[in-house]
């Protein structure tokens, strides 16, 4: 990958992270929006029907920001944008070989990238900043995961394996006050299929603080939701066997308060709080909203789409994104209970596949995501693009047709789980000899 790539950002924008006003040009295409609207806060409007979005080829009220193709042999899986507006995307990158992190300066006009030689990347990627905006990022590498700590100026200030005596996946990461918290899976042994969730809080020097497992030898327990409030409660969920969703609630030491199940939501991927202090998940097959007892979920099913990732703003509104089967991006806009605002597909004529996996938002609440496109494979970061089916090389609709299902509610059932004599898990620091770092200026405009 050479140190210079092909897309370049030329704009008139007036802050293209809060706004934009006039022409982009990124690589080949070409954005023109004549109006600026920069409250901080996206409109709001009310749909004429609870499941079915007004056809319109507009994301947001607020116009455009950006859409960027980055020439790079790389994808991204995972984003987060610290105190200054900078955006830092993590992911794998395949010329060098390894873990990338790429963050680009608050007007997106250069980016600078780091490549962190590890063989054996396996699983996704995941990001998160603190209030001094040094940057977290994790993944699986060889059946244990690899974690690292950079500083504000992403120079590296260390890394470990955190790992156990059988393989664990991360499959979500946080910050909160002072404390790094990753939820997972883990393999009970070497000899069983069977996987158990798991939890750890780390301090800033990426010390083991606590720990906690949910156990069930006659059923998978595969961790994936992971949300923690202002007052410290942290929330888990997971997918057991037969389609049964697990939720527990737990303090700041990690003790259980609170633990249920609830049959019939599919594979659960991710997990956020919502303005009012309830839970809303997402899953395979559904999505759920949990009264702030968690003795009742509220679900709306869907098909014909993978999401991925749920971001909810201030205002209490719900972005999802994802994939459909026949590999195209897929943006949902709904309200707090899953009342669609706005469906849209976007795929690039060019590539064989458009990929949304990781979300973030802006401190204008406003949307961002990140992916890949293939053939060639390139990292692909969008922030409140104008959806218009008129931009070269892409094709961006609304889509009329998706629907929730109306809603239906559930009763949760409190949990026991079978106690576990479980192993320590291990954090072993890293030489940057074993992991090599090569550092590289990435111009845009």
């Amino acid at each position: 990958m050479s140190d210079t790539p092909e897309t370049t950002l030329a704009t008139d924008a007036q802050c293209l992270i809060n706004h934009f006003s006039g022409t982009l040009n990124i690589g080949q295409l070409h954005i023109h929006c004549d109006n600026c609207h920069c409250s901080g806060q996206p409109e709001t409007s009310t749909p004429e029907t609870a499941t079915t979005p007004a056809p319109s080829t507009v994301l947001s009220t607020q116009p455009v920001a950006l859409l960027m193709d980055i020439n790079a042999t790389q994808f991204s899986t995972a984003a987060s944008i610290d105190h200054q507006g900078r955006l830092a995307i993590t992911g794998d990158s395949y010329d060098p070989k390894g873990l990338s992190l790429t963050r680009f300066n608050a007007g997106m006009t250069t980016a600078e990238q780091i490549v962190i030689g590890k063989q054996g990347v396996q699983g996704y990627e995941y990001i998160c900043h603190d209030e001094d905006d040094h940057i977290y990022i994790t993944t699986e590498v060889n059946s244990s995961n690899y974690l690292a700590h950079f500083d504000s100026e992403m120079n590296l200030l260390s890394q470990v394996r955190f790992e156990h005596h059988s393989p664990l996946h991360t499959n979500a990461m946080q910050y909160h006050n002072g404390h790094l918290y990753l939820c997972g899976s883990l393999k009970m042994s070497d000899s069983s299929n069977n996987y158990s969730l798991f939890l750890v809080k780390l301090n800033k020097d990426l010390q083991l603080q606590a720990s906690h497992v949910v156990t069930d030898t006659n059923k998978n327990q595969l961790g994936y939701g992971l949300a923690i409030s202002d007052q410290g409660d942290v929330y888990i969920t997971g997918y057991m066997s037969s389609g049964i969703l697990y939720v527990a609630q737990l303090d700041e030491s990690l003790t259980v308060q609170k633990e249920q199940t609830v049959s019939g939501i599919g594979i659960q991927y991710d997990l956020a709080l919502a303005a009012d202090g309830t839970l809303r998940c997402l899953g395979q097959e559904a999505v759920g909203r949990f009264s702030a007892s968690l003795d009742t979920l509220t679900v709306r099913s869907y098909s014909g789409v993978n999401m991925k990732d749920m971001q909810i703003t201030a205002g209490g509104d719900i972005w999802l994104s994802g994939n459909t089967p026949d590999k195209q991006g897929r943006v949902l806009h709904t309200d707090s209970d899953f009342n669609l605002l706005g469906s849209w597909q976007l795929q690039h004529n060019s590539a064989h596949s458009t990929y949304l996996y990781g979300g973030c938002l802006t401190a204008q609440d406003s949307p961002c995501w990140v992916g890949y496109l293939d053939d060639p494979m390139r990292a692909l970061v969008i922030n409140e693009v104008l959806l218009t089916d008129s931009l070269p090389d892409w094709t961006i609709a609304a889509d009329v047709s998706f629907t929730f299902s109306a809603e239906s509610s559930r009763k949760t059932v409190e949990y026991q789980q079978q106690p576990w004599n479980l192993p320590p898990f291990e954090i072993v620091a890293i030489s940057e000899e074993d992991a090599p770092i090569e550092r590289r200026q990435i111009e845009l405009s």
